[in-house]
């Protein structure tokens, strides 16, 4: 293509990028309660300060200064060769090498008169650099930055550019006259803004232009009458960038969203959605913060799809309250208008999948630390996948909840464990269950050892409804439960890899005696067999929920060992294996189907782990469950990462699970992802992950992201099975102009969600090298 044609065609992509960037970052910006601000000190009353090489003339009225002159009120501080100051006025005529820092703005040039209390003023061919004032990194907030990014934020820079002329408006606000604006660094003009009159407010964080144009790459838009856009991650209504993805099943599909910022606690994102072969789609969002209140609402409808031959919508309530009284609540609902919604209308593998929606909410009352008690009715919509059908859960319409845990009782925790739910199913038995479990403790803990005797007694009630050929009625059960916690806690200083360690070694034995009752006369609302895992070990019961409790006359083994540093306490390494013995026969068990048979052994398999770091860049993470009558493997999932920099992560798992230990077979799968640099600029993504029993690719992602510095692109390719013989394939592509725009889709929960340990080259924090940076004088364990 003919380097003209080139830039025209670029020029238009710009122009799109240009006209509907104005609030990119204020989508990304939490809501804020408004904050009463009490009066500023005026800045006509503060001190000057003036040193020069030479000073001469009247204090009081006029003040010569030449040779390196510095002045300095408030915080305003003025550069310069010379400069002629009249304090009356409280104004100062600089020339020669003039130089002004204000609130960490630098702006130099040949000559300027201001009034340096008031930040007022005039500054002949200026070059400028702004600092940014709001930024998204917060020391107490450290994943702040993280979740704006995915929210469409873009990360805070440092703004530059030059104008014909420079205006003072006051503090923190400045207008240009035939202006230029970037991000990027001095002697890298990739991209800038031109425009006759510029207006730059860095304490609201917006800036507008008129008459203005975009270049980049020497490609330049067609020049635009007005832009307003914020800087760095100020909210500002107006429209986000446009998105835009490909997919077989919807082909091109075309967002245009616009942002509302209704008060600083109300917004709302309104967004037209062209789908190709659909038709046009309606999303909205609202969101609210009140001081004991705050959530979101969000709808979106599409009318007469063309492939479905009806319209769908979809809605869903997030609400939060919190009071002072020690009474919280949420509301949690989400509703669609069919079970292929997602499926047919989302590119994000974790939305698309989706097969239970909540609809429930939820009271809850908490005064003290040692008791809590709520209320909640749950209910779900089920999205059927008709090649694989999904079993309906129990509605709980209500469940009321009592827990009571005080250990302040002198040498004994005391407990209480209460519980009433009605269960409502369309096409099971139904009925009301009514629990109610105390229990006492006498925990002994010294340093070196504890040991935690336990006994209680479970007590339920159920009142079934007459279903077909099912009695309803009554039913009853009380089971006393006795247990016997104890362990030690040995330490040792080791060396390894050449460092200094401290290595516990922590033996710990669990015993639990439940008697049997018989139980198979009770419906099963809401319980399943738990996994088995370290929890699960040292817990009550090998099942999850209230309609079963197992009998056990059992011993757990276990022993932990840890790696801890010495100075820092943190945990880099553990490492844990046990076993459970059975003294007497299985007799409880779900249902009498045969895949519930009683245990046979007399022995649990053997559970082992391995988690955190082997070397200064390896993580490493495994569980393995072993049976031992059967001398095979039961489960197996092992990962490993290798992380030697920022934006450089490898990872690498395993899943294996034993067909015996479920109902859809042998499940057997490999993932490896990574983000990798293929130069000092240009990252390359990749995921896949693979079914080796012969489903082939599940899942895979492909991708590429180039760091100019002050500009990134960014090209993904993601392809994923939905459900039953059903495939999507989306790409993205986006480009971000650093501190002042994007265009295209956001692939960053994708990339985040695919490559665990991804982070957007531009988030790389200042300081951080990358593996083209590191060298021998790097210490291991650096992070100690």
């Amino acid at each position: 293509m003919p380097e003209s044609k080139l830039h025209a065609a670029m020029a238009v992509v710009l122009a799109m990028s240009v006209l509907h960037a104005p609030s990119a970052w204020g989508q990304a910006q939490g809501l804020r309660l408004d904050r009463a601000m009490g009066p500023q000190p005026s800045g006509e009353d503060l001190p000057t300060f003036i040193r020069a090489d030479r000073l001469e003339g009247l204090t009081e009225t006029e003040l010569e200064a030449s040779g390196n002159v510095e002045i300095r009120k408030g915080t305003s501080t003025l550069y310069a060769d010379h400069v002629r100051y009249l304090p009356e006025d409280d104004e100062a005529v600089a020339t020669g090498n003039v130089r002004v820092l204000v609130k960490g703005d630098e702006i130099t040039g040949p000559r300027l008169r201001m009034r340096l209390g008031e930040t007022l003023g005039i500054f002949n061919d200026p070059v400028f650099n702004l600092a940014p004032r709001d930024l998204l990194r917060d020391p107490d907030e450290p994943d702040a930055e993280v979740t704006a990014i995915e929210r469409g934020a873009l990360p805070p820079v440092r703004s530059r550019g030059d104008a014909k002329a420079l205006r003072f408006l006051g503090p923190d606000r400045y207008r240009m006259s035939n202006a230029r604006f970037t991000t990027c660094e001095p002697g890298q003009d990739d991209w800038f803004v031109n425009a006759e009159e510029l207006h730059v407010d860095m304490e609201r964080e917006v800036a507008t232009a008129r008459n203005f144009s975009l270049t980049f790459l020497g490609a330049t838009t067609p020049e635009f009458p007005y832009f307003a856009f914020p800087l760095n991650n100020a909210r500002k209504s107006g429209f986000l960038p446009p998105s835009l993805s490909l997919s077989g099943k919807n082909g091109a599909d075309v967002t245009l969203p616009y942002y509302w910022n209704i008060a600083p606690n109300y917004d709302a994102t309104i967004t037209p959605r062209y789908i190709a072969k659909r038709g046009v789609q309606l999303q909205t969002e609202f969101r609210y913060l009140q001081p004991e209140h705050y959530g979101v609402l969000r709808y979106e409808t599409l009318p007469s799809d063309r492939q479905f031959d009806e319209s769908r919508w979809g809605a869903s309530i997030s609400h939060q309250s919190v009071w002072t009284n020690g009474w919280s609540g949420y509301i949690d609902y989400a509703k669609v208008s069919d079970d292929d919604y997602f499926r047919d209308l989302s590119g994000n593998l974790s939305i698309a999948t989706q097969t239970y929606l909540k609809q429930e909410a939820l009271l809850q009352y908490s005064r003290s630390g040692w008791w809590y008690a709520y209320g909640r009715v749950q209910k779900f919509q089920v999205l059927q996948d008709p090649l694989a059908p999904i079993p309906e859960p129990y509605e709980r319409v209500p469940q009321l909840l009592l827990k009571v845990l005080n250990q302040d009782a002198t040498y004994l925790d005391l407990g209480l464990d209460g519980e009433y739910v009605k269960f409502d199913h369309p096409t099971l038995q139904t009925g009301s269950r009514l629990i109610a479990y105390p229990s006492i403790a006498l925990p002994l803990t010294t340093p070196g050892a504890f040991i935690k005797p336990k006994i209680g007694w479970h007590a339920t009630w159920y009142d079934l409804d007459d279903f077909q050929n099912l009695d309803g009625g009554r039913r009853t059960r009380s089971v006393p439960i006795a247990s016997l916690d104890a362990g030690l806690i040995f330490e040792r200083e080791t060396r390894w890899l050449g460092v200094d360690w401290l290595q516990t070694l922590e033996p710990r034995l669990y015993y639990l005696y439940v008697p049997y009752r018989r139980q198979d006369d009770i419906p099963l609302f809401d319980t399943t067999i738990a996994d088995f895992n370290y929890s699960q070990l040292f817990s009550e019961n090998a099942f999850v929920g209230g309609d079963r409790i197992a009998d056990a006359n059992q011993l757990t083994v276990g022993v932990t060992s840890r790696f801890v540093s010495p100075t820092t306490g943190q945990e880099m390494l553990r490492a844990f294996i046990g076993q459970r013995y059975y003294f007497e026969d299985q007799r409880v068990t779900l249902s009498n189907a045969p895949e519930h048979r009683p245990r046979s052994s007399d022995i649990s398999p053997i559970l082992a782990s391995v988690s955190g770091r082997v070397a200064p860049d390896w993580f490493v993470e495994a569980t393995a469950q072993y049976g031992w009558d059967e001398r095979e493997l039961e489960r197996l999932n092992a990962g490993v990462r290798y992380s030697p920099a920022p934006a450089s992560v490898i990872n690498l798992s395993y899943r294996y699970t034993n067909a015996s230990q479920t109902t859809i077979g042998e499940i057997s799968t490999v993932d490896l992802s990574a983000q990798w640099p293929l130069t000092d600029r240009l990252y390359g993504l990749g995921r896949i992950n693979y079914d080796t029993n012969g489903g082939g690719v599940v899942e895979r992602l492909l991708g590429l992201e180039y760091n100019a510095g002050c500009w990134i692109i960014r090209a993904v390719f993601h392809d994923f099975k939905t459900a039953t013989n059903q495939e999507t394939r989306v790409f993205f592509l986006q480009l971000e102009l650093n501190g002042f725009s994007r265009l295209g889709s956001n692939p960053f929960n994708t990339l985040r969600r695919n490559i665990p340990g991804y982070t957007a080259t531009n988030l790389i924090r200042e300081g951080e090298t990358s593996v083209f940076d590191r060298g021998d004088s790097v210490s291991p364990w650096q992070m100690q």
